[in-house]
């Protein structure tokens, strides 16, 4: 599951990012209407929309980031390159100024060296973090989970990340080319798009593609095609082995399941790693038998996705355990399922999936439980165009907690930082 486009991201590719608002005024919020607009691909009439909002609320980084991306999907390259500049300068160390960094990047390559900021590594193009949400393929291709007798697989290996609103992002090496990607749980496959493959100055797939993918977004399936390549995390590498390869990703490319589903790993937030074991391998994790205790959660799979059962309000709903999700994310069909409507005031954002652009409404639920975790007053975004079996159940839930994955057990142990 996940996201993309022609012009920079709106939000992460194969994700969804929610991001902040500003504050409602009386009548119309040029900042709500501003985002309408972007999704309407109505770029003059947002500018406008945006120029209003940062007048009206000078503290607003957002606001700025947003005018000048509706400058760069208006082809205004220069206006952009200032905008985004102007983000960077007023609001260091936000997450506007990460987004408005990337956007200048997408127009100017080298900017990340005349900064003396090292490169986004084939996430140029994106301008904003990634969030997965259940890839799903058409019925012609079944994602291969199988692994090779070349593999190299140490029975335990400790790989390290950095957080992107909240998702783990890697050093990957595909096809002996350095990559940054996106960990994400959520992906039945890893996937990239010809545009990465592009700048990594590999080959591109050749004849028809051999299937669909579905997720967020307005504009409906995605074709993709399968390409054999070598793929390394830290000591452990698929040779040969099957990755899909969409049109275009301005996002992080995703390491899905098929890569990792045969280990049992430790997530780590405190140190931002992860410690990968072979299944059989009891040695070195933190959890050497995952017994009956309140701090197990067990799952279900559908294809290579993990599912497990929330509780939303007190009302049970199966919902995907997706590491690439930066927030939790509902369709308004989900949200019917426990009951619940969106309220006229629940805040406007935006997100980007695999089938484009989609206006998400926050608004936050009495109670999300899962396990040993029980967020009250909790956020959750809902797309109002999206594709997806279940929600997604997203870094903001669990980012506070330690947790490893038993593939062998289906469960999934907590453990609070």
């Amino acid at each position: 599951m996940a996201g993309k486009n022609r012009a920079p991201a709106l939000i992460a590719a194969l994700a969804l990012v929610f991001l902040p608002v500003g504050t409602r005024a009386a009548g119309v919020d040029p900042y709500e209407a501003g985002i309408k607009q972007l999704s309407a691909k109505q770029f003059a009439q947002a500018g406008l929309s945006f120029q209003q909002a940062v007048k009206a609320n000078p503290k607003n980084a957002m606001a700025f980031y947003y005018l000048a991306l509706a400058r760069h999907y208006q082809g205004d390259r220069s206006g952009a390159m200032n905008a985004y500049s102007r983000v960077i300068s007023t609001f260091p160390g936000s997450q506007a100024s990460s987004l408005a960094l990337r956007g200048m990047a997408s127009i100017d390559p080298s900017i990340m060296q005349k900064l003396g900021l090292s490169s986004a590594g084939g996430n140029s193009g994106s301008s904003a973090a990634p969030s997965g949400g259940g890839h799903n393929y058409g019925s012609n291709y079944t994602a291969s989970s199988s692994s090779s007798s070349n593999d190299t697989v140490p029975d335990e290996c400790r790989v390290y990340f950095t957080k992107d609103a909240n998702c783990f992002v890697m050093d990957v090496r595909l096809g002996n080319r350095p990559l940054k990607m996106m960990f994400d749980t959520g992906a039945e496959s890893t996937v990239v798009g010809k545009n990465h493959l592009q700048e990594l100055g590999l080959p591109l797939p050749t004849g028809p593609s051999v299937g669909t993918a579905h997720g967020v977004g307005e504009g409906g399936g995605q074709r993709f095609w399968v390409q054999k390549m070598d793929v390394t995390l830290g000591g452990i590498t698929r040779r040969n082995f099957e990755v899909c390869v969409q049109e275009h990703m301005p996002g992080y490319p995703l390491l899905g399941q098929t890569f990792f589903h045969d280990m049992r790993y430790t997530v780590d937030n405190g140190a931002n790693s992860i410690h990968f074991m072979k299944k059989k391998s009891d040695r070195g994790s933190v959890y050497s038998s995952l017994s009956r205790d309140p701090n197990v959660v067990p799952f279900t799979r559908e294809g290579n996705e993990i599912v497990v059962v929330t509780e939303v309000n007190g009302r049970k709903l199966p919902m995907y355990f997706d590491t690439g999700a930066s927030g939790v994310a509902f369709s308004p069909e989900h949200l019917s399922q426990v009951g619940l409507t969106i309220p006229d005031d629940a805040r406007t954002s935006m997100s980007q999936g695999i089938a484009g652009n989609s206006l998400v409404r926050n608004f936050p639920v009495g109670s999300l439980k899962l396990g040993p975790i029980e967020k009250r007053d909790f956020e959750i975004g809902v797309t109002m165009s999206s594709h997806m079996p279940h929600p997604l159940l997203g870094q903001t839930f669990y980012n506070d907690y330690q947790y490893t994955i038993d593939y062998d057990k289906s469960v999934i142990h907590f453990m609070r930082r």
